[in-house]
């Protein structure tokens, strides 16, 4: 029988890595907003915010695919949340209540704006303020909101959020 010649396993691992980054692009290179795109996910966050401070609900729910989507706070402990399953996690009327039905007057910015899109469906990540308005920003926190492209126009499909912890 002849000999088997082996490649010695560091001259295999780079040649299978040569072979993998060969096939597999960032995924960020490909997920990166059209211009257009762009300009109407940013707007839609920018009409999200000021209806929020102006107290403005029909403007908000406008940019909403509807108002039972998954849209809830996420508990940040460490050991997850308990009892989870999809009605707990429509509790858009929940935000409505407190946000726009309240009474109180709400600011909230964003910044650390994250997005990523690929054809119909989009992903914003961001770091969020929210407080009483004539107050200091006091409420902190993570969001992902999902977008969906509708007749030319993103809606909001789900969003979730957490808190940071209080420093």
């Amino acid at each position: 029988m002849g000999k088997v010649m082996m490649k010695k396993p560091s001259m295999m691992l780079a040649a299978g890595m040569l072979f993998c980054l060969s096939i597999i692009q960032p995924a960020s290179a490909e997920n990166v907003p059209t211009a257009d795109d762009g300009i109407k996910i940013n707007q839609l966050l920018v009409n999200y915010t000021s209806s929020v401070s102006t107290g403005d609900r029909a403007r908000f729910e406008s940019q909403l695919l509807d108002v039972h989507i998954p849209f809830a706070g996420i508990a940040a402990q460490a050991h997850g949340s308990k009892n989870m399953d999809l009605k707990s996690i429509q509790d858009y009327q929940g935000f409505r209540k407190a946000i726009f039905d309240g009474g109180d007057k709400f600011q909230q910015r964003f910044s650390n704006v994250k997005i990523e899109q690929l054809g119909n469906l989009a992903q914003v990540s961001l770091d969020y303020e929210t407080t009483l308005q004539g107050t200091d920003y006091d409420g902190k926190g993570w969001k992902v909101i999902l977008l969906i492209k509708v007749n030319g126009d993103w809606k909001i499909a789900s969003e979730f959020f957490t808190s940071y912890p209080k420093i």
